[in-house]
């Protein structure tokens, strides 16, 4: 078996990278959905590093440390595989819309929340839900489920006027 160590430098990097990716897997974060796949990225950006620095130094690869510029190009292929992860578990369709969705209503029940407007959901979920349509969508499909309500607001004339929705008492009351 044959070891390949990090460079000092390369390491720090991927102290980095293995924080950015512990944030990702909490709630909310772009990996809570694939927690499997998530936490075995780390691992497999290591393995590509691996690779890279191989082919980097063919025949001589022992004698080097994996270095910054390898373990970030490592890392930049970690990172863009995410969206074909998401894919490939089945995220990306309505399926994932049910997640969100399903996410969206343990907020609320963890909250106790009888109302809430659009930009409180929004805030809350903008690391996985990063556009306004998203949440739309989520909480278009949650209003036709009967779990939630859109309220009419009045125009107070200066800006946009706020979304609210009010939460069926039912669901709170878990019935």
């Amino acid at each position: 078996m044959i070891t390949l160590s990090l460079s000092h430098e390369a390491r720090k990097i991927y102290d980095d990278a293995w924080k950015a990716n512990e944030k990702m897997l909490a709630p909310g974060g772009k990996l809570e959905d694939i927690k499997d796949w998530g936490g075995k990225r780390m691992g497999n950006i290591l393995r590509v590093g691996g690779a890279l620095h191989v082919s980097k130094y063919p025949g001589s690869y022992v004698k080097h440390e994996i270095d910054v510029d390898t373990i970030r190009s490592a890392v930049a292929i970690g990172d863009y595989l995410i969206p074909h992860a998401k894919v490939a578990y089945g995220l990306a369709s309505e399926n994932h819309d049910l997640q969100n969705a399903k996410r969206v209503l343990e907020w609320i029940r963890s909250n106790g929340l009888a109302e809430f407007t659009f930009n409180d959901c929004h805030r809350r979920f903008k690391s996985s839900m990063s556009t306004a349509q998203e949440i739309s969508k989520v909480l278009k499909l949650l209003e036709e489920r009967n779990y939630v309500r859109e309220m009419k607001q009045l125009d107070k004339g200066v800006g946009r006027p706020s979304r609210f929705f009010q939460v069926n008492p039912m669901f709170l009351e878990g019935r």
